[in-house]
């Protein structure tokens, strides 16, 4: 990530719009949201030809995807107008829309429906990015982690704890497990990994079972490996937290990663 941001940095000069999204990007990555926002600017011109620019593209996605990664309350607003403005740019030309252009139009869209707290519109979203084609493993892989948060959602609101829903939300996150280890992905793997594991801990609210505990041990460890090789704290607390409740459900000792957490803190 350094090492990425030096280089960005560097060429920020010759195309200002271009980098200043890109490192964006990259401190999103790395779990700076505050950074991620300030180093986006205000707007980006429009261009006067019906040509669609990949740069506003990018800037729309990368701003109201940041409001709505951070849940920054204060912004969701402007989160939602970046949102609309994003759609109604996606759809106002008639020639073929890049395919990771819709994706992420609908991935973004169907991550604020989960932050009204509206699944089953999240699930409907998600489920459109799985329709777009051409598209490769990393995307695909990612909506089916997400889909596996969605119905994780659902399990928790349910008045009645219906089994079916969270075994659903942990199938989708095995799938999305393995597509994003297919292509190699450590930047968002620690954070799938934590998806996964908190799967797994919501259903042991009603089964506890001891192998899917010393499963969540092992995603745990694994993504704070990550986390460390890579110099990135993107749910370091959440991941600990999680090491430790199945450590202490499995009664083994916690001592160590609680002064990590501590430290973290």
């Amino acid at each position: 990530f350094q090492q990425a941001l030096l280089i960005s940095q560097y060429l920020f000069e010759i195309n200002p719009n271009k980098y200043a999204v890109d490192i964006s990007s990259l401190y999103e990555r790395m779990g700076d949201f505050n950074k991620a926002y300030e180093t986006l600017p205000e707007n980006i011109d429009k261009k006067t030809n019906n040509q669609i620019e990949e740069i506003e593209v990018k800037f729309l996605q990368r701003k109201s995807w940041i409001i709505v990664s951070k849940r920054d309350e204060e912004k969701k607003q402007e989160g939602l107008k970046l949102l609309e403005t994003l759609k109604n740019l996606l759809y106002s030309h008639s020639n073929d829309n890049k395919p990771i252009w819709l994706w992420h139009y609908y991935n973004i869209k169907a991550n604020y429906c989960e932050w009204n707290e509206d699944y089953e519109m999240a699930i409907e979203n998600y489920k459109k990015c799985l329709a777009i084609p051409n598209l490769g493993d990393f995307e695909y892989g990612g909506t089916f982690i997400n889909m596996s948060i969605s119905y994780r959602f659902k399990f928790i609101f349910e008045d009645f704890k219906n089994i079916e829903t969270i075994d659903k939300s942990i199938h989708m996150g095995d799938i999305g497990l393995l597509l994003k280890t297919s292509v190699g992905d450590r930047d968002e793997m620690p954070v799938v990994l934590h998806n996964q594991a908190l799967n797994i801990l919501y259903k042991s609210l009603v089964i506890e079972d001891k192998k899917c505990l010393e499963k969540v041990d092992k995603l745990t460890l694994e993504a704070i490996e990550i986390l460390d090789s890579t110099n990135s704290i993107k749910r370091l607390g959440i991941l600990l937290c999680e090491n430790i409740i199945a450590n202490i459900l499995l009664r083994k000792p916690t001592v160590n990663i609680m002064v990590r957490l501590k430290e973290h803190i």
